[in-house]
């Protein structure tokens, strides 16, 4: 696997095999669309308006790939995407308020969390950061949660 560094300082894999194929073939339908241009048989704007696609969005794909080659065509998921910015230990306060006290508001859950960290000295999270974490709580530990406050 060879990596270079692309733009932003991050690593890029530029072995097309470690991509998934949904990706490889959107990479090539990116490629077939701008290929007219690279070939100089087309105009940005033509392709433009025959594929319904903004001139930006074919200059910014045309850039990639003269940077990058095909590489360069393929959408990189954000490696911090599913990542919390919450410690571990204000997650878990959230999640054991949300399943202790089935009914209470999403509002109330955050001014007890942000109460908590604030006596914990820990950073307060945002209402949207407490909602993310709550419709993150898989099924299974709410069923179980249920199962447990009928007793």
């Amino acid at each position: 696997m060879i990596e270079t560094s692309n733009d932003g300082g991050g690593k890029v894999d530029n072995n097309l095999a470690d991509y998934t194929h949904y990706q490889r073939q959107e990479a090539m339908r990116k490629y077939k669309i701008i290929e007219p241009y690279i070939k100089k048989q087309q105009s940005v704007q033509v392709i433009s308006n025959n594929k319904q696609i903004s001139q930006r969005t074919i200059y910014s794909w045309v850039k990639s790939y003269n940077n990058q080659g095909l590489i360069g065509l393929i959408n990189r998921r954000r490696k911090d995407l599913d990542k919390a910015k919450l410690n571990e230990d204000t997650l878990n306060y959230i999640k054991n308020e949300y399943l202790i006290n089935k009914g209470i508001s999403i509002a109330s859950i955050h001014r007890k969390t942000v109460d908590w960290c604030n006596q914990m000295n820990h950073p307060t999270p945002s209402y949207k950061q407490v909602y993310t974490s709550i419709k993150k709580v898989s099924n299974h530990l709410k069923s179980y949660s249920d199962l447990n406050s009928k007793k």
